[in-house]
Order: structure tokens, then C-alpha cells, then sequence
């Protein structure tokens, strides 16, 4: 059951149209805990991109409704379906000072998975009321909501170690 949760949700990143991105780092094929890792660094690569496509619009002073309405959707899919590609055997800097597997997921994301849980479902939250703004007035509040959830969670639950050459 476990191989095919894994499987069904790298399946998920690929039908985004994200696939491509993870290329660099893909693990041999059949390892599904392998694939969960890439899956989830894809999502959030995908992630950024459309955020960071609706705080253009803010930027440029525009708005276009379909825009804010397709990123807005898309990170909010994205975001609840992120928070179901942590299994515990994923938890690769819990044991090795070097681990085999590049993440960046901090081991505190499953000592406090409900917090992480939690601050991926506002994050839905929050990218869903992007998804209706109206008009720039509300997508900008919306968005600037949005970007700091991610960045709060980001300096809660990720572990960046520079590669080591």
C-alpha cells in the first residue's frame, strides 16, 4: 500500500508537468522513498514558480484573473498533496551527518509533524483565497499572506547544508 501512496504521488508531480526539474537529481528507478523525495522537491520548486508568477503581477501593478485563479489553485493542490510525501523512512538527516540523499527537510518536520501539517494547510488556505481574488487589492494581501507562511515554515523545518566538495 505504501509503494503505490509513493508511486501515485510521484505520478502526481509528473502529470504537473514538473518532471523535468527533478531530472538532475532522480534516484535509480524503483525506489519509491527516493521518488517521494524528488517528488516533494518538485513540488515546491512548482511551488515558488507560480508564487512568485502572481507577486510579478503585483509588481507590474497588473492583474489577470485566470493567472491568480490557476496559481492560486494549482499551490493550494500542491500544498496538500506536499504535506503526504513526508513518511517517517524519508527522514534522511535524522541519522547521517552526510546523508546519501540530498534533502533539506529538517528532521523537526516529523518530531512536530502536526505543526508542519498545519502550516501546509494554511498555506492551501491562504493559496486558495489567492485563487479568487478579484482584483489586485485582494490577490496582493493574499500573496504577501501566502509568501510568508512559506517562508515561516521554511525557517522552521528546513536544513540547508551546503554540499561538501
Amino acid at each position: 500500500m505504501k509503494k503505490s501512496v509513493l508511486t501515485a504521488a510521484f505520478a502526481a508531480a509528473l502529470a504537473l508537468g514538473i518532471g523535468g526539474s527533478i531530472a538532475q537529481e532522480t534516484a535509480p528507478a524503483g525506489d519509491p522513498l527516493l521518488d517521494t523525495v524528488n517528488a516533494r522537491k518538485a513540488l515546491m520548486s512548482q511551488i515558488d514558480m507560480e508564487l512568485g508568477e502572481m507577486e510579478a503581477q503585483i509588481a507590474e501593478g497588473t492583474f489577470d484573473p485566470l493567472i491568480a485563479y490557476e496559481r492560486g489553485a494549482g499551490i493550494a493542490a500542491m500544498m496538500r498533496a506536499f504535506q503526504l510525501l513526508f513518511p517517517a523512512e524519508t527522514n534522511y538527516l535524522a541519522e547521517d551527518e552526510e546523508p546519501e540523499v540530498a534533502t533539506s527537510a529538517d528532521p523537526k518536520i516529523w518530531a512536530e509533524f502536526e505543526r508542519f501539517s498545519e502550516l501546509a494547510t494554511t498555506a492551501a488556505q491562504q493559496a486558495d483565497e489567492a485563487s479568487f481574488a478579484e482584483d489586485l487589492a485582494a490577490l496582493t494581501p493574499a500573496v504577501t499572506a501566502l509568501r510568508a507562511s512559506c517562508e515561516s515554515c521554511h525557517a522552521d523545518f528546513l536544513d540547508y547544508r551546503p554540499p561538501t566538495f
